[in-house]
């Protein structure tokens, strides 16, 4: 068993070698409709993914927040919603400082996680 993204395990779901048992998020998935989510076979799990694009530190604003305005000009298209579903993303687009409420509020928490299940880079 594992908990895997989609984009991993389609292909594997698709051939039939790998069973996919629910969505670890708050949703069903577009691409697999007929798969219930934890909460929905009445366990609690909601750990919803997500993925951020970085730039080094020190790049300057007016630079973050072009790409930023591009990047979701991209995503928000047929075309670009598509291509990320076929990477198992459900692209929703955020700003910069969206997305660093996101980190600030996920560290602590999968920090916690990292604690007390004693987790240790190898």
């Amino acid at each position: 068993m594992t908990i895997q993204d989609l984009s991993a395990t389609r292909p594997h779901i698709d051939s039939g070698r790998v069973i996919a048992l629910a969505v670890t998020g708050p949703r069903r998935w577009p691409a697999l409709p007929e798969l219930q989510t934890f909460a929905e076979q009445g366990y609690p799990l909601d750990i919803a993914g997500w993925n951020g694009i970085h730039a080094p530190a020190g790049t300057p604003r007016p630079i973050i927040d072009r790409m930023n305005v591009e990047i979701n000009k991209v995503i928000q298209t047929p075309e670009g919603r598509e291509q990320m579903l076929k990477f198992g993303l459900l692209a929703t687009g955020t700003t910069p400082d969206e997305l660093a409420d996101i980190i600030r509020r996920d560290t602590p928490k999968w920090g916690e996680v990292i604690r007390k299940g004693n987790i240790k880079a190898q």
